[in-house]
């Protein structure tokens, strides 16, 4: 999780991109006029570059843990073998 201050809103400290960019903004839509859904005035060619856009909102993504546990590989055929039993 990056630690969100005024000062950490550059660049992420993992891949070096520009945070204050439109590919990270939660106005970015690549099917709206000017791939943004706020009304700016003219459309920012580089996506991936820092701008000064006032309507910029960082986009947060939260991923989910996906992890079941450990499921052993005799649960699994347990569990498909009473699929068929009467």
């Amino acid at each position: 999780m990056l630690p969100i201050t005024a000062d950490s809103l550059t660049q992420c400290p993992h891949c070096r991109a520009d945070l204050h960019a439109c590919r990270q903004c939660s106005h970015f839509d690549t099917t709206r006029r000017f791939e943004c859904t706020q009304d700016i005035p003219e459309r920012i060619a580089d996506k991936k570059a820092r701008n000064d856009c006032e309507r910029f909102s960082l986009m947060v993504t939260v991923e989910r843990d996906t992890s079941g546990g450990s499921v052993r590989p005799e649960d699994a055929r347990r569990s498909f073998g009473n699929l068929f039993k009467k």
